[in-house]
């Protein structure tokens, strides 16, 4: 069992912990996208989100990691029935598979978080080149991750396998005590 406190780091720069996520749902669009891309644009009431970005709207973030791609969240019951609502209309159009049990979200914020995810991936996490809003599907620390900078705060969720969750809050510990020093 996943335990809360294993994940949790708090250090100066830094504060990493696990962040309850609801629903999360993967969609594959298959061949011809424009139905799908107006009934993505009806379930969250926002313009869809260009390739590495995400838009909100309806309690539902919608995450664009790949042309034709994207996760979407949402930790409301309304946006769950949002979901899974669309789940069974887009059928003809995309595969959408829940994959809430699948991954854990873990959630850094403080001055030095940009630093820890700098440390163990190749993406750019300077502010200007990783802004809020941007998201990516990349390794981090040698583990497959998706992360996503946050609006209005200096923190990003980072969704990881939930098997690989302890291994990479160790990672981040060990590279946050590292820069540190």
């Amino acid at each position: 069992m996943l335990n809360d406190a294993a994940l949790a780091i708090e250090r100066q720069g830094a504060t990493i912990c696990r962040r309850r996520q609801g629903t999360i749902v993967s969609i594959a669009a298959f061949d011809d996208r424009r139905e799908l891309l107006a009934m993505l644009s009806g379930l969250t009431g926002a313009s869809i989100p260009d390739r590495c970005r995400s838009s909100t709207g309806h309690s539902v973030v919608l995450l664009a990691y790949s042309p034709a791609r994207w996760l979407a969240l949402t930790d409301a019951a309304e946006g769950a029935a949002r979901l899974f609502a669309f789940a069974v209309a887009c059928r003809p159009y995309a595969a959408v598979v829940d994959q809430s049990h699948g991954w854990v979200c873990l959630h850094i914020t403080g001055p030095r978080c940009r630093d820890v995810l700098a440390a163990g991936s190749s993406l750019d996490f300077r502010s200007r080149s990783f802004s809020a809003g941007h998201c990516a599907a990349t390794a981090l620390g040698k583990i497959s991750v998706f992360i996503h900078a946050l609006p209005a705060s200096d923190g990003f969720d980072i969704y990881v396998p939930r098997s690989f969750a302890g291994s990479l809050s160790n990672w981040m510990r060990r590279v946050l005590a590292s820069i540190q020093d």
